[in-house]
């Protein structure tokens, strides 16, 4: 009696595993659309410089003022007041 007999229902060895169907090295990856460098970065319209600006009509001092001659004495005291102050 041949000792290798094949229990009914053995399995039979496995056919030989088929390897699996190896997984296709992945073809030579698209190099995703690199995202474009973004269009070089529109410059946002830089703001303009502001437009030089019109120095504002200077209000005229409404009341004319009534143009005091300084008498030369005022003149002077004004300013020994601010010699004092000065030197403290």
């Amino acid at each position: 009696l041949v000792q290798q007999q094949q229990y009914p229902g053995q399995q039979q060895p496995f056919p030989p595993q088929q390897p699996y169907p190896q997984p296709q090295p992945f073809p030579s990856q698209q190099p995703f659309l690199q995202p474009q460098p973004f269009l070089l970065q529109l410059p946002y319209p830089q703001p303009q410089p502001f437009p030089p600006q019109q120095p504002y009509p200077q209000p005229q001092p409404q009341y004319p003022q009534p143009q005091q001659p300084i008498s030369q004495q005022q003149a002077q005291q004004a300013q020994q007041q601010q010699q004092q102050q000065q030197q403290q």
